[in-house]
């Protein structure tokens, strides 16, 4: 799996398919398809589908994955809500909107219990609502959203933090479309 995960860092998606299809077979065959390996693998062959633009596929992998990881580890695991975020992206790419929302609404409501509402995974995954949000034109709640995690981060994280930078451009994209 890892060669096929650095030709998709790299941009060679098609070898990156290849490779990681070719590893998820012989997972299957030799350790199971609920192996954590094995659901890694098909993990990293759907981000390849998507960053390809199939997107069917990748919605398709991505929910095998989370069904998979809800069976083994549980619908509230981190694993778990980690592969319904990149379902999230997915539906969001396909302008599946309303399904998008209500998936990331639940990654919210999982890594506040269990991370904390502080905790980056938490506020980036708020971050990705507000911009799905803003760009189905709900900017006042994309809006309320990202003051919600900028007074967060101004407690809880370095200024210069990836998620304070990225929550101050997204709300001025929202004040740019207002």
């Amino acid at each position: 799996m890892d060669l096929g995960a650095t030709f998709r860092v790299l941009g060679r998606l098609s070898e990156s398919k290849q490779i990681l299809r070719q590893v998820l077979d012989a997972q299957e065959s030799l350790l199971g398809p609920d192996n954590p390996d094995t659901v890694n693998t098909m993990a990293e062959l759907a981000e390849t589908f998507r960053d390809l633009g199939h997107l069917t596929l990748a919605e398709e992998t991505f929910a095998d994955v989370v069904a998979r990881r809800s069976r083994v580890l549980g619908s509230d695991d981190l694993e778990t809500i980690n592969a319904k975020a990149q379902l999230a992206e997915t539906l969001r790419d396909q302008a599946r909107f309303d399904e998008s929302q209500e998936l990331l609404r639940q990654v919210i409501d999982v890594r506040r219990q269990t991370l904390g509402a502080e905790h980056p995974e938490t506020l980036n995954a708020k971050l990705g609502l507000a911009v799905l949000l803003r760009d189905t034109g709900l900017l006042a709640e994309a809006e309320r959203i990202l003051d919600e995690v900028i007074a967060t981060c101004k407690t809880s994280l370095q200024s210069d933090h990836p998620v304070v930078l990225s929550a101050h451009h997204n709300i001025a994209t929202i004040f740019q479309a207002m």
